[in-house]
């Protein structure tokens, strides 16, 4: 675990142990995620704090953001961005 954790951004990182299997591992990975996900959506958190939504947490996006969220999400990036060359084939 690292990162903000003074303001409440805590990132983490997980790691195979060598003895497990490499699919196993990404299952389980899966789980631990969408468990930490949802106990932390549950608690009015958020499952992203960074400065946009990218490639890692697209489909997260639809699980954990309102419609309305998603739709002013759009909007501020088509205001800044109304070509969309920054950041391209990012989602936000």
């Amino acid at each position: 675990i690292f990162g903000h954790v003074w303001d409440g951004n805590i990132h983490y990182y997980l790691f195979k142990p060598l003895e497990m299997n490499k699919n196993e591992f990404l299952n389980l990975n899966d789980q631990i995620k969408s468990s930490v996900y949802d106990i932390t959506h549950e608690l009015k958190g958020s499952y992203s704090a960074e400065h946009g939504i990218g490639i890692t947490k697209k489909e997260e996006l639809k699980f954990y953001s309102s419609k309305s969220e998603i739709k002013i999400m759009n909007l501020l990036k088509k205001t800044f961005d109304p070509n969309y060359i920054m950041n391209p084939g990012k989602v936000l």
